[in-house]
């Protein structure tokens, strides 16, 4: 299946998500690979978690060491469980052409 060019945030969000389907997508990953000012990539997964339940998205907490500031702290990284055509179903029929607006899947 095709995938057509993002339209919005939320269909970005997917698209990584397609894209990244054998392995765990960060922050990091987003910003280093895929769009260098896209900071709401969190922010617009949990938009998708609320407006799609069936999306299965497991979390994990990697904790890091800064040794020049001497500060400890953390970053996630998310992996999707759900199949490939369940996700390019979602991002071709549903977010890619509404979003997550409040009325977006009905």
């Amino acid at each position: 299946m095709k995938l057509q060019k993002c339209k919005n945030d939320w269909a970005r969000v997917l698209y990584i998500l397609i894209d990244r389907l054998e392995s765990q997508v960060s922050m990091v990953d987003v910003l280093n690979n895929y769009a260098p000012t896209f900071y709401k990539f969190q922010a617009r997964l949990w938009d998708l978690k609320k407006i799609l339940p069936e999306l299965k998205i497991t979390t994990e907490s990697v904790p890091f060491e800064n040794k020049s500031l001497n500060k400890k702290g953390y970053y996630f990284r998310y992996r999707c469980l759900n199949s490939k055509q369940q996700l390019v179903k979602w991002y071709n029929e549903k977010i890619n052409i509404k979003g997550c607006s409040k009325g977006a899947l009905k």
